[in-house]
């Protein structure tokens, strides 16, 4: 691999699969000139809470470095809070076909929140996403033709 002055060389067809580079499935903001642009800034609905919540998203992720243990936990409370609304939503007075389809939404949230954070995929090489959404949605699609054969078998 021949060095051209930058930090980092991308590698060869070979090296790519074991290669991590600052590239990310999410794209949010990693520094402040990733930011939209000033004149834009305050035209939304919430002012200036957006560009506190940016900023402080670009200082816990530490920009091109994994996140600070704070990230971690901020992470961790979100993931608890979303356990205690799955939770509480055992008490609702609704029926199994509202409340079902909410807490799916729920833990599909958690569920990306857990792989994007905890598992690193979010920092990772594209490729990694990409072989474990497949992975995903093949399960997702093993699951659902079994169920709709039970329920067809079992009238």
């Amino acid at each position: 691999m021949a060095k051209t002055g930058k930090s980092q060389d991308k590698p060869g067809m070979l090296g790519s699969l074991f290669w991590q580079s600052s590239d990310r499935y999410f794209q949010l903001p990693k520094t402040y000139a990733e930011a939209e642009s000033p004149a834009r800034k305050y035209e939304n609905p919430f002012g200036r809470l957006v560009d506190r919540m940016s900023r402080m998203w670009v200082r816990l992720s530490s920009g091109d470095r994994h996140p600070t243990a704070g990230f971690y936990v901020i992470v961790g409370v979100v993931l608890t809070v979303i356990t205690a609304i799955e939770v509480w939503a055992f008490t609702w007075p609704f029926g199994k076909a509202v409340i079902n389809p909410i807490l799916l939404a729920l833990s599909a949230v958690k569920f990306v929140m857990v792989i994007g954070f905890f598992m690193h995929l979010r920092f990772e090489h594209p490729l990694f996403t990409r072989v474990f959404a497949a992975g995903l949605i093949l399960a997702i699609a093993i699951s659902l033709s079994l169920l709709a054969l039970f329920f067809k078998l079992n009238g």
